[in-house]
């Protein structure tokens, strides 16, 4: 993810267009009593996957030709466990409201699989280069350091190929190649989202906290997460049919745990240079200061564990789409809540607080809220 402070076009944005019915998500100092579903456990590699998809591991594996553009702002602007004792449940997520028919279990499973061959498929072009010499470049030049590497490129071509040659109607926003718009119609403008290596400076360094993050957004919310780090072998998937950890051929639940006072919290933070404004940093200090630990430096990592329960909050700032909206089903789907520090709508970015419990969810959100913005 890049530290970056945000264009003046970027920060004019709203996010009207792509979520016209976006609402604030409503929280609750205390825990929702009322009985609440267990998620299903699934084992998303059991789901058959267009052997198209498979057969297509050459092609995946070479850069895009063609250029994309790189607007995020033209995005903006698109159409389109623990043990029991220790977990917690938090009322479901509120969601803009969407009367269109929602995808069936079985087109979920299917795109799910999908996904899981696309993480593949990165993982094949980024763990060659992983703990080998690699040339780093910079995109902003000079002025500050956001790295980037072939392996983040040449992932990301590999990814595309993929989904323009099985859903060439879909759209694609990454953060290397930009953004291409879904095919106008009526149905749902599905749209995937992309980060081939969320954590490059962890991946420049040897340092295994960085991932390959890939979401499906059907124009309104991400459906759909993958978060993938093919070093380790784990892989965080998250949909409405449940969130799963996949490590080693075996498959097992993921869980958010119970923290209801702050003084218990452990929090996760990429960098407290990613607040960039004096208020954010006042704001994330204050919030530190009430925890019981901050850890720096998991990038999307940080995210996992919360849905894995031994995280029980990550704050951050300056994010951009393709940063969080793979970790927004994956952490909905174990239990947990994403928004803004304002408590609105997560999936643009910007200013980020991802939380194992509601409870903590709010109080951190009462020391955040003098900082908070609308700027993503």
């Amino acid at each position: 993810m890049s530290v970056t402070q945000p264009s003046a076009t970027s920060t004019a944005l709203t996010r009207a267009s792509l979520f016209p019915q976006s609402k604030p998500i409503i929280h609750s100092s205390a825990v929702d009593d009322a009985p609440r579903p267990r998620s299903r456990t699934i084992s998303h590699r059991h789901v058959l996957v267009d052997t198209q998809c498979r057969a297509a591991g050459p092609r995946a594996r070479r850069a895009c030709a063609g250029a994309v553009s790189r607007s995020v702002a033209q995005w903006r602007a698109s159409p389109v466990a623990l043990l029991e004792e220790h977990t917690v449940d938090n009322p479901a997520p509120d969601h803009p409201a969407d009367p269109r028919e929602p995808l069936s279990d079985a087109e979920l499973r299917r795109l799910l699989g999908f996904a899981e061959t696309l993480a593949d498929a990165a993982a094949a072009v980024t763990r060659p280069h992983f703990r080998a010499q690699l040339a780093v470049e910079s995109k902003t030049g000079a002025e500050a350091f956001d790295p980037v590497t072939l392996a983040d490129r040449a992932a990301e071509s590999a990814i595309r190929d993929l989904i323009l040659e099985t859903y060439p109607d879909h759209g694609i926003l990454g953060e290397e190649h930009g953004y291409r718009a879904p095919a106008p119609g009526d149905a749902p403008q599905m749209t995937w989202v992309l980060d081939p290596i969320d954590g490059t400076r962890s991946f420049i360094i040897g340092v295994p906290l960085w991932g390959t993050l890939i979401a499906l957004n059907d124009g309104r919310w991400p459906v759909l997460g993958v978060a993938d780090q093919p070093f380790t072998g784990e892989r965080f998937i998250g949909s409405r049919l449940g969130a799963t950890l996949v490590h080693g051929g075996a498959t097992r639940p993921l869980r958010t745990r119970a923290c209801a006072e702050l003084k218990h919290a452990i929090v996760g933070c990429t960098t407290p240079e990613i607040f960039t404004a004096a208020s954010e940093r006042a704001a994330f200090d204050a919030l530190a200061r009430s925890v019981r630990l901050v850890r720096y430096g998991a990038d999307c990592y940080a995210y996992c564990m919360l849905a894995l329960g031994l995280v029980d909050l990550v704050v951050e700032a300056c994010l951009k789409p393709y940063d969080i909206q793979a970790l927004i089903p994956i952490i909905e789907a174990a239990g947990g809540v994403v928004t803004t520090w304002s408590g609105g709508d997560p999936t643009q970015g910007g200013q980020i607080i991802a939380a194992g419990d509601r409870r903590a969810h709010a109080l951190a959100l009462e020391l955040l809220a003098p900082a908070a913005s609308d700027r993503p």
